[in-house]
């Protein structure tokens, strides 16, 4: 983490003294976006006040990997009361991996509870902490065709090896779906990852451009009878499930 936040720092620094340079008869006009950095040394265990703590820093567009750690302004009051997992220098960029997870709050017979999900089942790019869902299990199913009876002027063996014949030639493997527990049941995504910022995760695409293969950890709401049939279900993780996004709900008891 260090060596990742040291990176960072220097990419920021370098653009910051290329910028205050005097530009020369051929210089370009560089497209930027900002990004939020400390406004003055901060040391680990700080928690910010995001109108003092912070400033914006403009860097260029090109630095898209650098900007996508990065905290936008847009997202400056997520800053507000979070501690500092590290000490941020002055000008340094602040990063949501900075900041100490906050206490999730259970009640009653609320429990938290964790789904390791792949590909377009965790809704990658477009859940967000805060939101509510349904879980989808998807399992195999085997279908065999029945045997043929054989006629009476057959040759048993040849009714034996039509008969295999025929169950291998038509044995397919559907699939079926079911909402766990019920149709009825809503659950709270309460972190995606290590993070509970309620902005939708970053999806990581391979060379392709695509993002089938990315795995997510999110982490939901759950009773403990709730987690136990989510668990049997799927097969303790052995079978997909899906993540079916849902209007936001208020809980009307504990």
């Amino acid at each position: 983490m260090a060596a990742v936040a040291t990176g960072l720092v220097a990419a920021a620094l370098t653009f910051v003294f290329l910028g205050n340079q005097t530009p020369g008869p051929s210089s370009q006009t560089v497209e930027t976006m900002s990004i939020l950095v400390a406004s003055r040394d901060l040391g680990q265990d700080t928690n910010l006040d995001s109108s003092s703590d912070v400033e914006e820093l403009k860097v260029p567009v090109t630095m898209g990997d650098f900007i996508r750690r990065c905290i936008s302004p847009a997202e400056r009051d997520l800053l507000e009361g979070r501690r500092l997992i590290r000490a941020v220098p002055a000008g340094s960029p602040i990063t949501f991996a900075d900041l100490i997870a906050a206490e999730i709050e259970l009640k009653g017979d609320r429990r938290a509870m964790t789904l390791h999900l792949t590909g377009a089942g965790a809704l990658p790019g477009l859940l967000a902490p805060g939101q509510w869902v349904k879980i989808l299990a998807t399992r195999p199913v085997k279908k065999t065709a029945p045997a043929p009876t054989p006629t009476d002027n057959q040759d048993p063996s040849a009714a034996l090896l039509s008969a295999l014949s025929a169950n291998l030639a038509d044995e397919t493997q559907a699939w079926e779906s079911e909402f766990v527990p019920t149709s009825d049941d809503m659950f709270k995504v309460l972190a995606i990852g290590g993070s509970m910022a309620p902005i939708p995760a970053l999806v990581q695409r391979d060379d392709d451009g695509s993002s089938s293969g990315q795995s997510s950890i999110v982490t939901i709401e759950v009773t403990e009878d709730q987690a136990r049939i989510i668990l049997a279900k799927s097969g303790g993780g052995r079978i997909p499930l899906t993540l079916i996004l849902c209007p936001r709900v208020e809980r009307l008891s504990n």
